[in-house]
């Protein structure tokens, strides 16, 4: 492995029309995120407690897991996002 090699680190083996998909599902985990705190209700920072920190972690995680890597589909994370909600 070349170290500082561009292609590597920008792009590696993925298709160009790729960073589309990390774009809508970055837009498409957005969307659920801001859906799930907009039902949940808001309270201030000082107003969460331990469980709601580690639920918005928890939310996160899966956020980003779902626009970062290609092998982790939509419907899953959004069950994530469904189950913390109920």
């Amino acid at each position: 492995m070349t170290a500082f090699d561009w292609q590597r680190m920008l792009l590696d083996d993925f298709p160009l029309l790729f960073l589309g998909e990390v774009a809508f599902r970055a837009l498409f985990a957005f969307i659920v995120v801001f859906v799930f705190l907009k039902v949940s209700g808001r309270r201030g920072i000082r107003q969460l407690s331990l469980f709601d920190l580690v639920v918005f972690l928890m939310l996160g995680s899966a956020a980003g897991d779902v626009s970062f890597y290609e092998d982790v589909p939509l419907l899953p994370v959004a069950m994530v996002f469904a189950a913390l909600l109920l």
